[in-house]
């Protein structure tokens, strides 16, 4: 259904050219993923206006659990995974799944290789896949530019808060469907709790340089289409890629 034609075409060349990445990792030592996370760090980057706010938070917490590790994959398959593992031991993503074990499916897989492999043309074929109103998709589009600029030139991460909850408040009082508003608020609650971890890096020996966050955030809304645990894990499984 939704498939990348400006993505994939250049698919096939990234995994002959990454097969040597994609081998097996040594087993998981799922006791690391126990490990307890403050999850009152991120209380400043929180707006409880959005009613999608926990996918944000979630986001976060898988994050850290996964930087707290004793030691990290190196490959792309490791990574998948390993955060696969802390999310099905993880209450609080097991709650956005209905109590449900999760699998990072080949087609999830797929999606996000494509996105590594040309972000620039997916950008665009992921919200028209993911949002069905055009206004939506053209406001999601600006969003997201506008918030990667602010990213890479704001230093104050009050300015880019204040602009990520500002666009979530107008587009609460929007009359686009319920569909488009989840897709665009779940966007932007990872996108605000991304941009805190890049900027306050709360746990300066372990998480990550968290310099990019393009693939972080198309991933995102391409897994948001699907459902909430899905933006989570597809907007994880890119984002540990990229940094």
């Amino acid at each position: 259904m939704k498939f990348f034609s400006l993505c994939f075409f250049l698919f096939s060349l990234f995994i002959s050219c990454s097969s040597s990445e994609l081998t097996a990792e040594a087993p998981i030592d799922n006791h690391s993923f126990y490990r307890l996370v403050d999850l009152g760090y991120d209380l400043d980057a929180r707006n409880a206006a959005n009613p999608y706010d926990d996918v944000g938070q979630v986001h976060n917490e898988l994050l850290l659990t996964y930087y707290y590790a004793d030691s990290l994959p190196s490959t792309f398959n490791g990574i998948v995974t390993t955060l696969t593992s802390i999310a099905n031991n993880n209450s609080s993503f097991t709650d956005l799944h209905k109590n449900v074990p999760y699998e990072f499916s080949n087609a999830a897989e797929n999606r996000v290789l494509a996105i590594m492999t040309e972000q620039d043309s997916c950008l665009t074929a992921v919200i028209d896949s993911s949002v069905v109103g055009q206004v939506a998709r053209d406001s999601l589009d600006d969003f997201v530019h506008d918030f990667l600029d602010l990213c890479d030139t704001e230093e104050d991460y009050s300015v880019i808060y204040d602009y990520v909850v500002a666009y979530e408040d107008a587009v609460l009082k929007l009359t686009w469907s319920a569909e488009d508003k989840r897709v665009v608020l779940i966007t932007t609650t990872v996108a605000r709790h991304s941009a805190y971890a890049k900027k306050k890096r709360p746990k300066k020996n372990k998480d990550p340089d968290w310099s990019y966050l393009v693939w972080n955030i198309i991933a995102t809304i391409d897994g948001a289409d699907e459902g909430e645990a899905e933006a989570v894990m597809r907007g994880l499984v890119a984002g540990v890629v990229e940094n």
